[in-house]
């Protein structure tokens, strides 16, 4: 037994300086990777039945000491000790949905975006107003503060609407919050990156793209920005949209789509902001706490409007994204770095991609196909693997598996090989990534509810957390 109280014990050590999923992906660089050894998810130890729905993309994120918390579409935040116990449920001071992930501070402050849409009927005409609120929790779970987004067109069209998970800006001691959010006008949608201070202040509105609709009335600009936005799951929530057809088996609803993109940021020293707009550009900001954004770089990627991911953040200084056009698909990147990297074909592509320990990417494709890209020396399709169910979801990835939740099952796959390792069936799965706490453990949502699957074992010990450093000896005795 010496050899394994050595282990747990570098573990806990090391433990001080391992990643904590905070935010929709991971971290602010949208990596969805965290550096902590895990095992196959094979049967949860705990399933949380009735939360009710969460948006797409939407999932669980963690504070530093393990609570989890999960934000629902019914305006309902969670907070879960690490197996599972109700902690406590917050709601804003209006009936608001949440349309994504909330975001962890490092003093423990959760912030989570919340939406409310409302026919309007003033001036002779019935237009849809969309609102949203930067809303601010305790880790007590006190409602701290309700901030409004700015309104640029409010006399029809609200203040501003995002489905976009917001991410934390941390440089030198200052920790801001970024979201963008979409502004509708009679011929113009634009998209605004805005600043909030860790006290939910507005302090920067940062025009990023101006679309120019061609008809307002019909299947424009609009809907395109829209589709990710509310047409469906905000309108849905409200009883806007109409019935659509049942999805087989494997299949997501006709209806479902990822999110708005949320920002990607660099890591320390000058940490940049790199927006991917939805339309046909990624665009970098160097961000100040007293003089706002200042533009970097402005990349074009296309001829006409494709959908994006979030952008993932390269230490190369690339960023990546996956963008899609119908059945075609790629993975794109841009700045910071001012290399340019080729595309690569990536068909159907849909989620944020994810990052291993060793550097590939990883894509996931709505028909369930993984694929990993290498990055040196050439971005080239090195393995792949078919799940047979379709997602939207990112994929998450340890320094030992990648999850993935599709349709009909969590599928757990070796991060090195892509061999699968598990798969636990259920329903109604594949529009809410996976996350992987402090400890090692996996969180997944479907059928309403939030599954927990242990960590890795030997015997009776529970060996977490283990880095990707960290070598595991087993006992001789051990099971």
């Amino acid at each position: 037994m010496a050899a394994l109280a050595i282990v747990a014990c570098s573990a806990q050590v090391r433990a001080q300086t391992a990643q904590v999923w905070n935010q929709a992906h991971a971290d602010s660089a949208n990596t969805g990777f965290v550096d902590v050894r895990t095992k196959p998810a094979d049967l949860p130890i705990r399933k949380i039945e009735g939360l009710g729905q969460i948006a797409p993309g939407s999932g669980p994120v963690f504070a530093s000491d393990g609570t989890v918390y999960l934000a629902t579409s019914g305006g309902k935040l969670h907070a879960f000790t690490p197996h599972g116990d109700l902690k406590w449920t917050g709601s804003p001071p209006a009936i608001l949905t949440f349309q994504a992930s909330p975001a962890v501070g490092t003093d423990g402050t959760i912030y989570v975006v919340g939406g409310q849409v409302a026919r309007d009927h003033r001036g002779g005409e019935t237009v849809l107003r969309y609102d949203s609120r930067l809303i601010r929790f305790s880790p007590a779970g006190t409602l701290l503060s309700v901030t409004s987004f700015p309104a640029h067109h409010p006399e029809q069209y609200g203040t501003g609407t995002t489905s976009a998970a917001p991410m934390l800006w941390r440089s030198e001691g200052a920790e801001f919050v970024m979201i963008p959010a979409i502004y509708r006008a009679f011929s113009t949608t634009e998209l605004h990156l805005l600043a909030f201070s860790h006290d939910g202040s507005l302090m920067f509105d940062q025009l990023v793209t101006q679309v120019t609709l061609g008809d307002v009335t019909g299947d424009s600009d609009l809907h395109w920005w829209c589709l990710y936005i509310f047409c469906y799951s905000l309108n849905d929530l409200f009883g806007l949209t109409p019935t659509v057809p049942i999805p087989g088996a494997n299949e997501l609803p006709v209806e479902a789509e990822t999110p708005l993109p949320s920002v990607g940021v660099s890591r320390d020293p000058n940490p940049v902001v790199v927006v991917a707009d939805n339309n046909q550009h990624l665009i970098g900001y160097n961000f100040s706490p007293t003089g706002g954004f200042t533009e970097l770089f402005r990349k074009h990627l296309a001829t006409g409007q494709i959908r994006m991911s979030s952008p993932t953040l390269l230490q190369s200084g690339h960023s990546v994204i996956s963008a899609n056009y119908g059945d075609e698909g790629w993975l794109l990147s841009g700045g910071p770095s001012p290399q340019n990297w080729t595309e690569v074909v990536i068909p159907r592509a849909r989620a944020t991609p994810a990052l291993t320990n060793d550097g590939r990417i990883i894509s996931v494709a709505r028909d369930g196909t993984v694929r990993a890209v290498s990055t040196s020396p050439n971005r080239t399709v090195i393995g792949s693997v078919g799940l047979g169910a379709e997602t939207i979801a990112p994929v998450a990835a340890s320094c030992t598996h990648l999850f993935v939740s599709t349709v009909s099952s969590l599928v757990t796959l070796d991060a090195r090989s892509l061999a699968e390792m598990a798969r636990f069936s259920w329903k109604a799965g594949g529009q809410s990534p996976p996350a992987i706490g402090p400890s090692g453990m996996v969180y997944a949502f479907a059928e309403n509810s939030l599954f927990i699957f242990p960590a890795p074992r030997v015997g009776r010990f529970v060996l977490t957390p283990l880095t990707c450093r960290d070598v595991l000896i087993k006992s001789p005795t051990a099971d």
